[in-house]
């Protein structure tokens, strides 16, 4: 993670304080200041929320399911599909882990 930092304030902060350092002397300078700065913002920001995510290291446990699954009849597999290799799982973590960040 101290390598992504590293990156975002050599390629992104750096030239957004080098922008306030010469002045915005324009309006468009203005608004393109203020767009990147929000920009860099909201990057920064879903850094934050799924660094944990990003660098987990562990593997998840399915022998209570495999159990559980094991105990159903046919029928009920037929009825209740609950085996976790037919879950597609980086789109449940994509739409359900941060709903908060969905609409940045």
């Amino acid at each position: 993670m101290a390598h992504f930092y590293e990156l975002m304030k050599i390629h992104y902060k750096a030239p957004l304080q080098d922008m306030l350092r010469r002045g915005l002397s324009t309006a468009d300078d203005h608004n393109r200041y203020n767009n990147l700065k929000r920009e860099y913002s909201v990057t920064m920001a879903v850094a934050e929320a799924y660094w944990p995510v990003t660098f987990f290291k562990g593997r998840f446990d399915d022998s209570s399911m495999q159990r559980l699954i094991a105990t159903m009849s046919e029928r009920e597999r037929e009825l209740i599909p609950c085996d976790t290799k037919l879950v597609n799982w980086e789109k449940y973590l994509m739409e359900n882990s941060h709903p908060r960040c969905h609409g940045i």
